[in-house]
């Protein structure tokens, strides 16, 4: 079938057509839902990856009554021979 530009499919075949090419197919397993133990067991390691590349570790504090944690991470010395090139 051809079509001006322009022109809107009056078949749905055409339409799903159109949108899988520009979106991919569809998916036929429904996404797995991450539970928050496994969210947080994941930015933890994000956490600590970061933590491992640090040169000085930071000290970490936990406040018992709010649950948050807070990094105590060492002033950065600026090199300034840097900027006088």
């Amino acid at each position: 079938m051809t079509r001006q530009i322009g022109e809107t499919p009056t078949d749905p075949r055409e339409s799903y057509q159109m949108f899988s090419t520009i979106f991919g197919p569809r998916s036929t397993e429904a996404p797995r839902i991450e539970t928050r133990r496994e969210a947080i067991e994941r930015l933890l390691g994000d956490l600590n990856t970061a933590i491992d590349f640090l040169p000085e570790k930071p000290a970490v504090t936990v406040n018992p009554r709010t649950g948050h944690i807070s990094l105590d991470l060492p002033r950065e010395q600026v090199d300034h021979t840097r900027h006088l090139a």
